[in-house]
């Protein structure tokens, strides 16, 4: 489904945010991309012949752009767990096979400590701050992500934000990876709520279909501006380039503590002139008649910009918010 889920000023009853990590808090590519290619280089070296570099870093997703590398949408080292990149590299590449004697346990622990070695984790986005900002508002905050939890948590740990989740689960944690649901379902246990109050937010498609399977009220795709939304995220309910809409986006679907914190931003001097410009309005300082006709104006154009893939789109958008 595509649009928003409540209508403006309903109470939302959302009181956890579970997050993927890599793509959604982290840039992946400023993360991952030189670990990846050190850890491409290592293993070559240890087979024996460096010219298998760009052969491994291919099996991963890497893909060679004129604006610079990346990983495929459905690259394996973008949503893979370690192990199967391990595994898919022993498959492919005979001598690494031999080299590695068939051990994926012995070649991702390797990969592991080059990655510990050459990764450093960098924030997609003024990501600290809303995630203060959830979490001021009362909300919960864990992680799922398909990496090592342990690795996961000294990430967060370099960049200050441990105390900011209630748990963080990973592919190795017992619940397995990413699309099961057994990861998400265990975060959100944990949090003490059950899944309708729950939001999942993430930028690939398997955290779309965990979000829905799991039967989370909603979940948020993460994707740049400008590139069209793959098919398979169209289930999320809205769409945005880094989590830094994510709290007018919950404001909008009326949870009260988020609403808030807006009223607060509006009463402040900077509220006050986004306030004249009518980008506020929708928050309830506006007589009766004006507050709803601003609310469906600014939940129109703000689901428009958040979901659209494309004008047909755009036009379900519209009809969804009429009915």
């Amino acid at each position: 489904m595509v649009g928003w889920l409540y209508d403006d000023g309903a109470r939302s009853q959302v009181s956890v945010v579970v997050f993927d990590k890599d793509g959604t808090l982290l840039d992946f590519a400023a993360t991952w991309l030189p670990a990846f290619r050190a850890a491409a280089r290592r293993v070559a070296h240890e087979a024996g012949e460096a010219a298998l570099e760009p052969a491994l870093l291919k099996v991963g997703g890497w893909v060679e752009d004129p604006e610079g590398p990346r990983i495929a949408h459905n690259g394996l080292m973008l949503h893979g767990t370690n192990e199967e990149l391990a595994q898919a590299w022993i498959d492919t590449q005979p001598m690494v096979a031999e080299h590695f004697e068939r051990d994926c346990a012995r070649l991702s622990e390797l990969v592991r400590h080059v990655y510990s070695e050459s990764i450093e984790p960098t924030p997609l986005g003024p990501t600290e701050h809303v995630l203060r900002q959830l979490r001021d508002a009362g909300l919960k905050l864990a992680v799922v992500t398909n990496d090592d939890e342990a690795f996961a948590r000294a990430q967060f740990d370099r960049l200050g934000w441990t105390d900011l989740f209630e748990c963080v689960i990973g592919a190795d944690s017992g619940h397995g990876p990413k699309p099961g649901t057994g990861g998400i379902l265990a975060a959100i246990k944990a949090c003490g709520v059950e899944p309708q109050h729950a939001v999942m937010v993430g930028d690939a498609e398997g955290d779309m279909v965990v979000g829905r399977n799991a039967g989370c009220a909603f979940s948020v795709a993460i994707w740049p501006d400008g590139e069209a939304l793959p098919a398979g995220h169209a289930i999320a309910a809205c769409r945005m380039p880094t989590i830094a809409q994510l709290p007018a986006t919950l404001a909008v679907t009326g949870h009260m503590g988020l609403r808030r914190q807006a009223r607060a931003a509006i009463d402040s001097s900077e509220g006050s002139a986004m306030k004249s410009k009518g980008s506020a309005s929708f928050l309830g300082d506006n007589s009766p008649g004006e507050e709803v006709k601003a609310a469906e104006e600014a939940k129109t154009a703000a689901a428009a910009a958040a979901a659209a893939v494309d004008p047909d789109i755009i036009r379900l958008v519209e009809g969804l918010l009429q009915v």
